[in-house]
């Protein structure tokens, strides 16, 4: 059997719920078996738990937060393992690292995470997909609406679906979904998305475009900067046109192994599968297939201006500007590229 693990995160007024729910019925209707894991934090607000307070009480009411989603997710994956033997999709409302949108700052998080005993990168790659909803409030006070226990206002709430893209942005399978008006839309997209990724059609389109040799990764980074090194492995599979793509992953002295299944058809890749691995696991896929070749690089990752995601890789020939071609508008990418080219990344 298989488990597929997908979040599906975003700031307030984003249609999680109102997606989560749609989704959930398409896949049912395509025979899949499908667990929801609703949001904790509002689980725990709903129950009287509030969510405002003072630092200490904030700090307080994100622990039990992290601790909870971290017993749920356990708990219902283990049981999915030992109860079905059919294949699992299990919607998250949220994951672990949405925490780190809420808390005053980066070592409030990392403390969080000493405190219970976690690996941040370990988070980032326990998921196969995590999908980011952008909030409605970026389109405009009309188009976003509070409650009774989302009681950020218009202003606010662009804030954190800023600190949510963030707090997501070293995910090594994250697709972004700007806002629109109109939720079928972005129901659709999402479909699509799980759809491709769930039947072996996830179309791998990364793309780089080389930076002038005249930049330097100093001038990239910052402190809103995310630094991780990582090493590729290619290694040949049994499989007919499949190569497996297996990556190291180091961030805040933490390393992850990550395993990508990709299938080649006419000259196109497509994502079969994207999980951890251990290191054993590893050694044995080199042992028994052999690695075709290895890549070095150290990547640097931030949100520009729009919240959109740049992704900066040091190779051993230069800078390359790498970005989704699916989720950009081709010559909006290029103005973008051409932008930090100029401006040497200088986003402020």
């Amino acid at each position: 059997m298989k488990i597929t693990k997908i979040v599906l995160t975003g700031g307030p007024g984003s249609g999680k719920t109102t997606v989560i729910e749609a989704l959930k019925s398409n896949l049912k209707e395509k025979g899949y078996k499908v667990i929801v894991v609703n949001e904790t934090a509002r689980e725990l607000a709903g129950e009287g738990m509030a969510t405002m307070g003072d630092e200490d009480y904030v700090l307080e009411f994100q622990d039990l937060v992290l601790k909870t989603q971290v017993a749920k997710e356990k708990s219902i994956e283990n049981f999915c393992k030992n109860a079905y033997f059919e294949d699992v999709v299990i919607l998250y409302d949220r994951g672990t690292l949405d925490n780190k949108a809420y808390l005053k700052n980066e070592e409030d998080f990392d403390n969080l995470l000493t405190k219970n005993n976690l690996k941040e990168i370990e988070l980032y790659d326990k998921y196969n997909l995590v999908i980011n909803l952008k909030s409605a409030a970026n389109l405009g006070e009309e188009f976003y609406k509070n409650d009774e226990v989302r009681k950020e206002k218009n202003n606010e709430a662009i804030l954190l679906d800023y600190k949510t893209t963030n707090a997501w942005v070293l995910s090594p399978n994250l697709k972004i979904i700007e806002p629109t008006v109109d939720i079928e839309e972005k129901i659709a997209k999402v479909t699509n998305i799980v759809d491709d990724y769930l039947t072996g059609n996830y179309e791998t389109t990364d793309m780089r475009e080389k930076l002038d040799g005249k930049i330097k990764l100093s001038s990239v980074i910052d402190k809103k900067s995310k630094i991780i090194y990582s090493t590729d492995y290619y290694i040949n599979s049994p499989k007919e046109n499949v190569m497996y793509m297996v990556t190291k992953r180091l961030y805040k002295g933490h390393e992850s192994i990550i395993l990508k299944e990709i299938k080649t058809i006419n000259g196109r890749m497509y994502l079969l599968n994207c999980m951890p691995i251990t290191n054993n696991e590893f050694l044995n896929l080199r042992i028994n297939n052999g690695v075709i070749h290895t890549e070095t690089k150290k990547e640097v990752r931030f949100q520009n201006i729009h919240g959109k995601v740049v992704e900066v890789e040091q190779l051993k020939d230069g800078l390359y500007l790498k970005y989704d071609k699916s989720d950009y508008d081709l010559n909006k990418t290029k103005e973008i590229a051409s932008k930090i080219k100029k401006l040497k990344f200088d986003n402020k």
